[in-house]
């Protein structure tokens, strides 16, 4: 029996076992078209990133950039499609050419934070990791950069740290005067009551033994001796903290001082207030102002000779302002700065409360502080 081929067969199969070549065209446009839209996928996911990330080939030409990093490194609106790496960042250091040389051999390399010089001499710092990237190969066919510039985050810790510094510090001191007015009280309770509570003692023994008109006399003595105590006892109460501070508020208690300043000193003081009279505020602010007053005025006493202070105390714009001048010798701030712990421990003090503390000062020129404290509503 003879079989014959049916006419078209031949015609639709080609040669035996060949596929017709529209048929690869057709399997393979799918594909393309997967791996072109997987393309546009990457590159929209790359440029659009909130991080900084670059994607480079064998021989370090940009294949894609993120718009975060071109703004990160400055380089505003460049086209990097295409240029080399080391022509865009020509100064960069050859350590991190080496880096790029390990991670093009397989390695991954990264660091939590690195300083990045600027063209400008500004230095950030910058967190980074660079791994290789792969063909469909398996081979390497470049390296992808991630980056973040944590310049504000590490001047934030540098700034937490400095201020846990300086609050350590503040604490050490707070001790040390703590300490200091201890001492002072123990030596006026020791030296001047203690001797004259000695005294008294003495006297009343004496007294008790002796003929009655010369005991009236004995008691005489006494009675001076305890007006003098008593009156020691106040002043040294008075010294501490003057009561009228926490009952009449701050300008009573500045009055009072200042009073007391001139008589004790004869440097006169030019004292003016506004916006300030009959006005109570927060207790913080009244001790630190009144210990600011009464540390500037000792200062202008002791330290600079003054002859005239001028003292200004006035409510502006939600702060208190606290403006005082002398005449005495100045000095060079800087250096006293760094030096005394007086003037230092008068800044932190302000500082603590949260207001600003200048000082200007030249040899032979006098003083002025301008001291500026926080202040809530104040209440009667």
């Amino acid at each position: 029996m003879t079989t014959k081929n049916k006419p078209n067969e031949r015609g639709r199969r080609g040669r035996a076992g060949t596929a017709q070549p529209g048929a690869h065209r057709s399997k393979r446009k799918p594909a393309e078209q997967a791996l072109r839209r997987y393309r546009q996928i990457l590159h929209l996911f790359v440029e659009n990133s909130p991080a900084a990330i670059a994607m480079l080939d064998r021989e370090m030409n940009y294949i894609i950039a993120s718009r975060r990093y071109l703004s990160d490194y400055e380089l505003g609106e460049q086209n990097l499609i295409g240029r080399s790496h080391y022509e865009v960042f020509p100064e960069i250091p050859e350590r991190w050419k080496e880096i790029h040389r390990r991670c093009l051999a397989g390695a991954i390399e990264k660091a939590d934070e690195d300083p990045f010089p600027r063209k400008d001499g500004k230095l950030d710092w910058v967190r980074w990791e660079i791994r290789p990237w792969h063909e469909t190969n398996g081979e390497i066919g470049g390296i992808i950069l991630f980056s973040e510039v944590i310049t504000e985050r590490k001047l934030a810790q540098e700034e937490l740290r400095l201020s846990r510094d300086r609050l350590a510090e503040l604490s050490r001191r707070l001790v040390e005067a703590h300490e200091s007015e201890r001492r002072a009280i123990g030596r006026e309770l020791h030296d001047q009551i203690g001797q004259m509570l000695t005294a008294l003692k003495l006297t009343i023994e004496i007294a008790m033994q002796l003929p009655p008109e010369q005991a009236l006399r004995k008691a005489a003595q006494e009675k001076e001796l305890v007006e003098d105590l008593l009156a020691r006892v106040s002043a040294l109460s008075l010294e501490l903290r003057p009561p009228m501070l926490d009952d009449l508020g701050l300008i009573p208690a500045l009055l009072w001082h200042v009073n007391r300043f001139q008589e004790q000193s004869r440097i006169e003081v030019d004292f003016k207030h506004s916006g300030v009279e009959g006005k109570r505020f927060p207790p913080e602010i009244e001790t630190t102002a009144y210990r600011i007053v009464q540390e500037s005025l000792t200062n202008a006493a002791r330290h600079a000779g003054a002859t005239r202070v001028r003292l200004e105390v006035q409510r502006r714009d939600g702060w208190m302002e606290i403006q005082i001048e002398d005449d005495g010798a100045g000095f060079d701030v800087e250096s006293a700065l760094a030096k005394n712990r007086g003037l230092g421990g008068m800044r932190e003090r302000v500082q603590l409360v949260g207001g600003t503390f200048q000082i200007e000062s030249e040899p032979g020129k006098g003083t002025r502080e301008l001291i500026r404290l926080p202040i809530r509503e104040e209440t009667q």
